[in-house]
């Protein structure tokens, strides 16, 4: 279940260039380390990296009704957990009988509930935000992880966090790719980002935005990779990319001379141009057209 940002319209965490007004921009980040321990069960490492968030909105002692969240959900067969916490730190194990394939982990802030805060930006650290008594009811989300996480849980028993990541870089002038051992990012400045968080995930335009940005990521991620830039060995992505090939009996070293990137990219993301002219299709066929 995507945690729609208009529903938790609390300014409370703030990016260093975001005011009131940018409070939807407002996220926090969290690590996520998932390992197999055996009988087909796995044990994942969850912690919440708080920032900018004022010590009258954070669980703990001093605030019994405010809550970590993390909701983990199995997109395959539809199997849903969720956790409670006070603490931003948690190891907990999951059953991989249900939880195979992309399994999405969202972290958050909330209430248990009906509370009152009295924010003061002269002794709370929360200039920008504001000034006065906020009430959230029960069950109020506070705060959001951002960017949602991913997990590939494969039914050999390996699991690995998504690498690819789309984040907001006001540096950039459109749209920049990071590449490194550990993640594939692509950084959108802060108008194209506001449009991707609020459009990108709508079933007729998905196919559209991982051609026109998943696709370059990875082909970029895998040129690096077959140019020796990746550290294989220090790198999950890496190595999950090199055993897909390899399921598709495509050699690294087959990258550039018998196998173009182009087609080296259809494989890792099962074949996006494709599923986008299907996409396409059931678009003009069902007369969405200007």
């Amino acid at each position: 279940m995507k945690i729609k940002e208009r529903i938790y319209p609390y300014p409370v965490v703030k990016e260093e260039t975001a005011d009131y007004k940018d409070y939807k921009q407002a996220t926090f980040d969290f690590t996520i380390d998932a390992r197999e321990i055996g009988n087909g069960e796995f044990k994942l490492n969850l912690e919440i990296l708080p920032k900018s968030i004022t010590y009258k909105l954070l669980p703990g002692e001093d605030n019994p009704n405010i809550k970590y969240g993390f909701q983990i959900d199995s997109l395959m067969n539809k199997y849903r957990k969720f956790i409670s916490s006070d603490s931003p730190k948690l190891e907990f194990i999951l059953d991989g009988a249900n939880f195979i394939g992309r399994v999405e982990v969202n972290a958050y802030i909330y209430t248990t509930e009906r509370i009152e805060v009295n924010l003061d930006d002269s002794t709370d650290g929360n200039e920008a935000f504001y000034n006065g008594i906020v009430e959230f009811p029960k069950g109020a989300i506070i705060a959001v992880a951002r960017p949602t996480r991913q997990l590939i849980i494969k039914s050999d028993g390996v699991s690995r966090e998504n690498p690819v990541r789309i984040v907001r870089d006001d540096s950039v002038f459109g749209i920049s790719y990071d590449i490194n051992n550990t993640n594939i990012e692509v950084r959108l400045n802060k108008e194209n980002h506001e449009i991707y968080s609020r459009y990108a995930k709508d079933p007729l335009m998905k196919q559209f935005v991982t051609n026109a940005i998943v696709v370059p990521a990875v082909s970029k991620a895998i040129r690096a990779l077959a140019e020796g830039q990746i550290d294989q060995e220090n790198s999950e992505w890496a190595n999950f990319f090199v055993e897909r090939l390899n399921e598709e009996q495509i050699d690294l070293a087959d990258i550039g001379e018998s196998v173009s990137l182009e087609e080296a990219t259809e494989v890792l993301l099962n074949n996006p141009t494709t599923k986008m002219f299907k996409k396409l299709q059931e678009y003009g066929e069902n007369g969405i057209r200007g």
